[in-house]
């Protein structure tokens, strides 16, 4: 499945937007609300290239934002499932939290572009947003944190009580 497709398929059951309609529309238009641009590379690097053919060198690179997306990525999910129960009960995506999986989907779309050398550019430690969304993020962050910490917190005192 193309990159296109599967960002496409992402974003609409992360219900960043939802546009049906569009959602196997393959050409470049700018109707829908995703779009990824990638440019084409002019020369790419050879040993790269070869170093990762004989020695895996690129997911060794990768390994520490494969354990940042792994985290990051739960607690993405946490956050799309609480933000359907906010749309379910209030009709609206909450910024803090639309922030937050998108920063997850960036940073996915960044690491696997390296990976599949669309880039030779290391991919950043970063969000990918602006200051704005990058700050509404952090507060959809630190919510989803204390949810977990809540329901740690309830499963402790659960635990006692039956003990």
């Amino acid at each position: 499945m193309p990159v296109i497709k599967r960002l496409r398929v992402f974003c609409y059951f992360a219900i960043i937007k939802l546009a049906y309609y569009l959602l196997f529309y393959m050409s470049s238009n700018k109707i829908y609300p995703v779009n990824l641009e990638l440019s084409y590379p002019e020369k790419s690097s050879r040993w790269l290239a070869l170093a990762t053919i004989l020695m895996f060198i690129k997911p060794l690179l990768l390994i520490p934002h494969f354990i940042v997306i792994y985290v990051y990525g739960v607690v993405g999910t946490i956050a799309f499932v609480a933000a359907q129960f906010a749309i379910l009960f209030t009709g609206k995506y909450p910024k803090s939290l639309f922030c937050l999986v998108k920063s997850v989907t960036i940073w996915q779309l960044r690491v696997n572009s390296y990976f599949m050398a669309l880039t030779d550019k290391y991919p950043p430690f970063d969000m990918g947003l602006n200051d704005e969304e990058q700050g509404f993020a952090r507060k959809g962050l630190a919510w989803i944190i204390g949810i977990i910490l809540g329901l740690i917190l309830l499963a402790i005192v659960l635990a006692n009580v039956n003990s």
